[in-house]
């Protein structure tokens, strides 16, 4: 066996401790990984700076209903997919969170990556966390630094991020943050990975790349040469198939839990009699009814009577309204055949 000092040894991340009563006072501050190994160099470095952010992520600050937000990331940061995905549970999932694959990967890495079947935790190993309302995004952005101008690697979730904001400045958030009508990305020149010299590696993602990347719930952030640079894909995180396996859709049903929340509370504490109901559908047919012109929804239905508010509920002071939706879904697969014919027959 080998024994490591960990206190001694160099390529680490060390903190001062005064309060030691020893000679020497600087200690290991990286935590090992997940499978037992040290970690060193830059591997404990973003140990350091993960455990810290996982820290505050899971502070009370975050969940106080003053705190608004529907976006959810940590650029670059994998590790904190759990704690984000917990941050939203706690906030009844109103949020949408993006997530990057590792920087130092190549289109066939990233799929294995995100298959996540050799890691034991969320990190550069892979994933193994998947949640409703979550999208991961693939490759990274090649941009320049405001400060500087010189050009900088970011994390595709600067893509993300600044995808869904113009998304949903020109639109709403139940419209697809992808393709060449808001899809087009304006804050990158290129897009790649990095080698394993940690230069930075252009990729053209091909018709094939995009189609396996997309199969394993992975959206790609393409490059045409007369489009450029484009977010290509909306898939969710949704671990089966259904509407929620969208990111149009995932992002519609968290605004709707959020507004719901707050259109509701003005019936709390009011008496459960025909009049409130009546009040309430009438409310919430309103929304969705302005959900519905803004392209949001094909249809709606909201019951808010005797048939849910039952005698029971009624006694246990609870307050029933039953909504179901029909979501909007996008058009992510043109087919266009072409028909040859004789002279004449058209």
């Amino acid at each position: 066996m080998t024994g490591i000092n960990m206190c001694r040894s160099g390529n680490t991340v060390k903190e001062y401790d005064s309060s030691l009563g020893t000679a020497w006072k600087w200690r290991n501050k990286a935590s090992n990984q997940a499978n037992g190994k040290g970690s060193f160099g830059r591997l404990a470095q973003r140990r350091v700076v993960t455990t810290a952010m996982q820290a505050a992520a899971g502070g009370s600050e975050l969940r106080e209903d003053t705190v608004q937000f529907r976006l959810i990331a940590a650029p670059g940061y994998t590790e904190l997919y759990d704690e984000m995905t917990t941050l939203n549970a706690d906030r009844d999932e109103t949020a949408f969170i993006i997530v990057d694959a590792p920087f130092r990967l190549n289109q066939t890495e990233a799929i294995a990556w995100k298959q996540g079947t050799t890691a034991t935790e969320n990190g550069e190993d892979g994933l193994v966390t998947s949640n409703t309302y979550s999208a991961v995004y693939y490759p990274h952005a090649l941009t320049s630094n405001p400060s500087t101008g010189d050009n900088v690697v970011a994390p595709a979730s600067h893509i993300a991020l600044y995808t869904y904001a113009y998304s949903d400045n020109v639109s709403f958030q139940w419209f697809a943050p992808a393709g060449l009508t808001r899809g087009q990305v304006q804050n990158a020149t290129n897009v790649g990975y990095l080698n394993s010299e940690d230069e930075f590696t252009p990729l053209a993602l091909t018709q094939g790349s995009r189609d396996a990347m997309y199969e394993q719930k992975m959206n790609p952030i393409a490059k045409f040469p007369a489009e450029g640079v484009v977010v290509f894909g909306q898939k969710s995180m949704h671990p089966s198939a259904s509407a929620l396996d969208r990111v149009n859709v995932a992002r519609l049903t968290a605004y709707l839990r959020e507004r719901f929340a707050v259109i509701a509370r003005p019936f709390l504490f009011e008496p459960n009699d025909p009049s409130t109901r009546s009040n309430a559908k009438s409310t919430f047919d309103g929304f969705l009814a302005n959900i519905m012109a803004q392209r949001g929804v094909y249809d709606f239905a909201v019951v808010c009577d005797e048939t849910n508010n039952t005698a029971a509920r009624i006694d246990a002071n609870e307050f029933y309204v039953d909504v179901a939706i029909e979501p909007t879904k996008s058009a992510e697969f043109i087919y266009i055949p072409i028909r040859i014919v004789n002279t004449g027959e058209l």
